[in-house]
């Protein structure tokens, strides 16, 4: 009988109105497993368009902390990591916080289940909310609720507790069109967010 196996991914990055959202940060944490990449921009700040670089700058500033130009690797890497999370966890549910961020992991992934539907708090309800445990962050000004490391983490926990005591089955989750907003907005913050966001 295969094993059946469950890892929660989280990421950060950013998202100006409707343009498509770049990952900058993202987790993931299971039985066996962890990982966090930081990815490279595809260009440089300077050419990015000024209102988009506007909230941009924002959101690393204000709220993720994370710099445009940092990065480990390449940013076309992440689909290479999309695969081989697919080939090293075949029968694996993947769990992620928040309607907007499921939708995308659900076009590189399988088996993607909402945490909200499960019932999962946000992260700052977390009793070991305050012990940051990631050095990706470079701004001082950043809230530690927007560090995928850490929500991947504390959600990890949650639902690992959840399936052991209550025999969780998260495929039977319900469906759900609800789509929570981000509690520390940027500009033109009804069009824009740093992660797509179900903390």
């Amino acid at each position: 009988m295969l094993r059946l196996e469950y890892l929660v991914i989280d990421f950060e990055g950013f998202r100006h109105k409707s343009e498509p959202f770049l990952i900058k940060e993202i987790s993931v944490f299971g039985p066996s497993y962890q990982d966090t990449l930081v990815l490279k921009p595809q260009c440089h700040i300077d050419q990015v368009p000024v209102e988009r670089r506007r909230t941009y700058l924002w959101c690393s500033k204000h709220l993720h902390g994370l710099d445009w130009n940092s990065g480990t690797h390449d940013y076309s890497f992440v689909y290479q990591f999309f695969t081989s999370l697919k080939i090293r966890f075949p029968n694996a549910i993947f769990y992620a916080k928040g309607e907007l961020k499921c939708n995308f992991l659900r076009s590189h992934l399988f088996n993607v289940v909402d945490l909200e539907l499960v019932g999962c708090p946000k992260v700052t309800e977390f009793t070991e909310f305050e012990n940051n445990i990631c050095n990706n962050h470079i701004h001082p000004d950043y809230y530690f609720d927007h560090c995928s490391k850490k929500k991947a983490y504390l959600f990890y926990c949650w639902l690992q507790t959840q399936i052991n005591k209550n025999g969780l089955s998260p495929l039977q989750a319900p469906n759900s069109s609800t789509t929570p907003l981000t509690e520390h907005e940027p500009p033109h913050a009804n069009n824009s967010s740093s992660d797509g966001s179900g903390r």
